[in-house]
């Protein structure tokens, strides 16, 4: 028994293939950094497993990106916090070998709204950062 063809709608190729070169480019961005609300702060988190080198490049390509100097590292068994001070804010990337990378305001009492425009800011810096396969 043949159900015969449904005829599809339309679609050029071109048409097609842009989407899927667009979706696959909108991926890959949502694929290295997410801005995601915790509570009563955001924060960036990479959703890919970083290795300690890797976070120690992220952590020269934003010093010098940025052009923020450190101002404190706490180096624990499991994780690395460096805080910086930027723009009026003191800002904290910190490495954990369970959640891996994550950058937030250290003052929490900021405004949302201000936490989140800071750290899309920051978000777009990184965005020309090559992240390593």
């Amino acid at each position: 028994m043949s159900l015969g063809r449904v005829p599809l709608p339309h679609i050029s190729l071109h048409r097609v293939t842009r989407l899927r070169i667009k979706r696959i480019n909108n991926m890959e961005q949502n694929n290295q950094i997410k801005l995601v609300r915790q509570d009563n702060r955001y924060e960036l988190n990479f959703n890919k497993k970083i290795t300690v080198r890797e976070y120690e490049n992220i952590l020269q390509f934003l010093s010098e990106k940025l052009k923020i100097q450190q101002v404190e590292e706490v180096n624990d068994y499991d994780t690395v916090y460096h805080s910086f001070n930027y723009q009026e804010q003191k800002i904290v990337l910190s490495y954990s070998i369970f959640f891996g990378i994550s950058i937030y305001l250290f003052d929490q009492t900021v405004a949302l709204n201000i936490q989140e425009n800071f750290l899309k800011g920051i978000s777009q810096t990184l965005s020309h950062y090559n992240f390593s396969n």
